[in-house]
C-alpha cells in the first residue's frame, strides 16, 4: 500500500510553480534515501496537470494527531520515538542534509510504533546546520521528566551550533542509552 501526494499544475500560476519546485526538491531528495526512519519514496509522474509522488503509506497517522487524540506521552514512549527521529535525523546529516520542518505533524507514526520524519518540503542540502530560529524564549521544559530528559531537551535546544550536539551524538545521550526494550512504550 502506498500513500499519494499529488500537487495541481498550473503553468501560469505562480504558486503552483513554486509548489511543483518544492516538490521536485522533495523527490530528488527522496529517491537517494533508504533508511528504517525515513518515509520510502516509490515513483512519481508529471502529468498534464499534476504531479503525482507515491510514497511509503504510514497508517497511525502523525505525533500531532496521536498527542491531539491521546494526550501527553509516557517518558518511555518519548525515548523510544526520540531515539527513532535521532536515527533518521543522523542519517541525513550523515548525507549533507537537514529536514529543516522537525514538528510533530511532520513526524509519521506506523502500526508498529516506527517512527518516520515526512514532508520533506523545506529539506536541504547543506554543509553545516546553522542556527536555531532566533527566539527570546526556550519552550518550557516539564519539570516531571526525569533529569535525563530535562538534560537532553536543553542540549537540543542549544543556540549556538558549535556546541549544540549532532543527531548522532544525541544517540548516545543517557537519556536515549536507558531506553529499555519494552513492547508497550
Amino acid at each position: 500500500m502506498c500513500a499519494k501526494k499529488e500537487v495541481r499544475v498550473i503553468s501560469d500560476d505562480q504558486n503552483s510553480n513554486e509548489c511543483l519546485k518544492q516538490l521536485n526538491q522533495e523527490i530528488a531528495l527522496l529517491s537517494e534515501l533508504s533508511h528504517p526512519n525515513i518515509v520510502q519514496y516509490y515513483g512519481s509522474k508529471l502529468g498534464v496537470d499534476n504531479l503525482p509522488v507515491y510514497l511509503e503509506f504510514v497508517s497511525g497517522g502523525s505525533i500531532h494527531k496521536l498527542l491531539s487524540e491521546y494526550g501527553s506521552f509516557s517518558e518511555p514512549l518519548i525515548q523510544n520515538y526520540t531515539k527513532q527521529i535521532l536515527s533518521g535525523l543522523a542519517y541525513l546529516h550523515g548525507r549533507k542534509t537537514m529536514h529543516r520542518d522537525i514538528k510533530g505533524a511532520n513526524i509519521l507514526v506506523g502500526p508498529n510504533r516506527e517512527i518516520m520524519p515526512a514532508d520533506f518540503g523545506m529539506a536541504r542540502h547543506v554543509a553545516a546546520i546553522l542556527k536555531i530560529a532566533e527566539s527570546k524564549n526556550y519552550p518550557e521544559i516539564p519539570s516531571h521528566q526525569s533529569e535525563d530528559a530535562q538534560s537532553f531537551v536543553k542540549l537540543c535546544l542549544l543556540r549556538d551550533p558549535s556546541i549544540r550536539p549532532p543527531a548522532s551524538q544525541l544517540l548516545h545521550h543517557t537519556f536515549i542509552e536507558n531506553l529499555k526494550d519494552r513492547k508497550n512504550c
